[in-house]
C-alpha cells in the first residue's frame, strides 16, 4: 500500500488503523476525500469510485515511474488522472423551484465537465450524471418570466452575456448530443428564439432543437448573426458583444 501511497498527493492519516485520507485520482479533487485502508480497499466520498487496492494500482499505474513524467510534460498534475486545467467558472442548472440539479465546470485550456451534489456528503460532488435529469440553463429564471421570449443560445457563456443585458436567455449543457436528452417540456406554450454559433456545429445544434421544440408545440424561430460586424468576423453572440454590439443590434436580430 505505501508504493501506491507514494504516488498520491494531499495524504493525511484516516481515522481507522492503517488508513490514509488522499486526493482522488478519479475525480478534479481540491479536498482530500479518497479513503483508502490494507483491509479493505478504496472509496472515495466525492465521486463514489471504489475497489480494491489492486485495481487503484493499475488505475494510478504506480509501478511505472516514467508515467508521471509524461503527464506532467502534457500539462496534467500527477495525482489527478482526469486533470483537464485550472476551473475558471461554474454554471447551475436548478429545477424549477430552484433546486441544484448539476453543474457544468469550465476550465482553461477551454474544457468543460459535469458535476452533481453528492446527496449524502454536503459540500462533496459526483462526476457522472447517470441519472440525472437534464434541464435548461437558468430553468427558474424561465419559469418566473413566462411571458417572454426565450433567446436559446450555444453555451452558458453567451448566455450570461444576453443576461447581462436584460434579456431571457438559456443554453442546455454538454453541446446537441446532450441536448437531444434535455427535458423540454416545462417550454410548452412558450416562444424561444434559436441563435446558432457562426459556425457548422451551431447550425446543427439549433436545426436539432428546433425539431424538439416545435414537436412540443413551442413557437420557434431561428435568427442568425451577421456573418461581419465592424469589418470583423463574428463567431457567437458574446463575440458579437465583445465586438461593441448592444441590446439594439440585438433586438435588430430578433426582428429580422
Amino acid at each position: 500500500m505505501q508504493a501506491i501511497i507514494n504516488h498520491l498527493r494531499g495524504v493525511r492519516r484516516g481515522y481507522k488503523p492503517g488508513s490514509y485520507v488522499v486526493l482522488c485520482p478519479f475525480h478534479d479533487d481540491h479536498n482530500p476525500s479518497l479513503l483508502i485502508g490494507p483491509n479493505y480497499g478504496f472509496y472515495c466520498f466525492g465521486c463514489g469510485a471504489h475497489g480494491s487496492l489492486d485495481k487503484l494500482a493499475a488505475a494510478l499505474e504506480e509501478t511505472k515511474p516514467e508515467y508521471w513524467q509524461r503527464r506532467i510534460e502534457r500539462g496534467r498534475q500527477p495525482w489527478q488522472s482526469s486533470w483537464v486545467g485550472e476551473e475558471v467558472e461554474s454554471y447551475n442548472y436548478s429545477s424549477e423551484t430552484g433546486k441544484l440539479l448539476y453543474q457544468v465546470v469550465r476550465y482553461t485550456p477551454k474544457a468543460f465537465r459535469h458535476r452533481r451534489p453528492h446527496p449524502a456528503l454536503k459540500g462533496k460532488w459526483i462526476w457522472k450524471m447517470d441519472g440525472v435529469r437534464r434541464v435548461p440553463y437558468r430553468l427558474p429564471e424561465i419559469i418566473q418570466r413566462s411571458d417572454e421570449t426565450i433567446l436559446w443560445v450555444e453555451g452558458e457563456k453567451d448566455a450570461d452575456t444576453l443576461h447581462r443585458l436584460g434579456f431571457l436567455a438559456t443554453t442546455s449543457s454538454g453541446g446537441a448530443n446532450s441536448a437531444e436528452h434535455t427535458d423540454l417540456a416545462m417550454l410548452s406554450g412558450r416562444s424561444v428564439q434559436l441563435i446558432p454559433d457562426n459556425d457548422e456545429a451551431g447550425e446543427g445544434y439549433v436545426r436539432m432543437l428546433a425539431g424538439r421544440l416545435v414537436g412540443l408545440g413551442v413557437s420557434t424561430c431561428i435568427t442568425r448573426l451577421p456573418a461581419t460586424y465592424r469589418d470583423t468576423l463574428v463567431e457567437d453572440i458574446t463575440h458579437f458583444v465583445e465586438l461593441g454590439a448592444g441590446r439594439e443590434e440585438i433586438e435588430g436580430l430578433k426582428n429580422a
